[in-house]
């Protein structure tokens, strides 16, 4: 499995240097690292939606993780965010399966678009430049 990971993140390299300039690495390599977290991020809401909460737990722990372990520091309040994000996620996913009943569902979701939202803006900013 780590050699598919592998090899997708080596195809997006090689598309990325294709489409953009050779010379913005740095800025390339964040683009994807948010395209990473925002797949994450919707994949964990797909997989809500669909009421499989140990996938969605899943999926927010990589989203966690892979938000807490990066080398782009000037983004750290932004990530910061998503990591609580996903860890408020996580939890109120834990209660849930445990078949406490909370209410708050949608807040879940809202919490996820809100997660999308801040990866998409990090690249806009990105392009704006």
């Amino acid at each position: 499995m780590v050699s598919i990971k592998k090899d997708i993140t080596q195809n997006l390299n090689r598309l990325f240097e294709f489409i953009l300039p050779k010379k913005d690495k740095y800025a390339n390599e964040k683009v994807i690292f948010y395209l990473r977290l925002y797949t994450g991020v919707m994949r964990a809401e797909d997989n809500l939606n669909a009421g499989n909460y140990a996938r969605t737990i899943n999926l927010l722990k990589v989203v966690r993780n892979t938000a807490g372990s990066t080398q782009f520091r000037e983004e750290s309040v932004f990530l910061e965010r998503i990591r609580d994000i996903a860890h408020d996620s996580i939890n109120f996913l834990s209660v849930q399966k445990k078949g406490k009943k909370q209410s708050a569902f949608y807040t879940i979701l809202t919490k996820l678009q809100m997660a999308q939202n801040l990866c998409i803006l990090r690249i806009l900013k990105r392009e704006g430049k």
